[in-house]
């Protein structure tokens, strides 16, 4: 990812946009900023509109210099996906634990207040 950001360092650099941006922190720094704001944007507005707005700018930022704006939005985005994904994962391994631990716990021995059968024992 370093050859690609200054890859589009370099690209970008000349452009309108980036003209208070020469150094190369504070570059990526102002396209990531863009490109959370308009990410935080197409979440809160949750609209088809919206998404289609956010890239439309996006992409007019590339055209003026931010060449960085487009890869940290589309980074963003696989990101958040892939944080759904893990919360899913993880919520079923969860499940899962669980109910092999009980499972368990039933097979190897009687479990406090039930028999090895699983029944209720009497006198807890």
């Amino acid at each position: 990812m370093a050859k690609e950001m200054m890859i589009n360092y370099q690209a970008g650099k000349g452009g309108p946009l980036s003209q208070s941006y020469q150094d190369l922190e504070t570059f990526i720094a102002e396209c990531l900023v863009r490109a959370l704001d308009h990410r935080m944007r197409v979440k809160l507005e949750a609209r088809d509109s919206a998404t289609k707005q956010a890239e439309d700018m996006i992409a007019d930022m590339t055209r003026q210099g931010l060449t960085l704006t487009r890869p940290f939005y589309l980074l963003l985005e696989r990101l958040r996906e892939k944080r759904q994904a893990l919360r899913r994962i993880h919520a079923v391994v969860i499940r899962r634990t669980a109910k092999e631990r009980t499972l368990r716990c039933l097979r190897a021995r009687p479990c406090r207040g039930m028999a090895g059968d699983g029944a209720p024992t009497s006198g807890e």
